[in-house]
């Protein structure tokens, strides 16, 4: 038995092979996220984040680099929250800034739980900054 390959009709499938494979590293991700997981942190158990964030803007870069994010759940249901950052400011013109940001304090309490015909839980989130 002899198989033959079409080195013209693969090379469409190889790219597209090859493209989706390299798209798909790219696209693993981990905490933090933009948006919020409304499921709190299991009771007594901790989340422990080193992370950075950064934001390009018409005139200026900033972000975090890195900032130390931790959630525990103080009691079933509730987690309590602190962001630690160290915040950067790199203007097009002038000088840049580097140093300790705003620390972030917060809680979020689960209310409604996920059950049959509900879509993910609810929960009241409240978060203060401390200069």
């Amino acid at each position: 038995m002899r198989i033959t390959v079409c080195l013209e009709a693969a090379v469409p499938h190889l790219t597209f092979v090859v493209l989706l494979l390299t798209l798909a590293a790219k696209a693993l991700a981990g905490p933090p996220y933009i948006t919020d997981d409304p499921v709190p942190v299991e009771y007594r158990h901790w989340e422990i984040y080193l992370a950075s964030l950064f934001s390009e803007q018409p005139q200026a870069w900033t972000g975090t680099g890195p900032h130390l994010e931790v959630n525990y759940g103080a009691v079933p249901n509730v987690q309590l929250h602190l962001i630690a950052p160290l915040v950067f400011y790199i203007p097009g013109e002038g000088p840049s800034s580097y140093g300790y940001g705003d620390n972030e304090l917060g809680i979020k309490i689960r209310f409604i739980h996920d059950g049959g015909w509900r879509p993910q839980s609810r929960k009241l989130e409240s978060r203060a900054r401390l200069d």
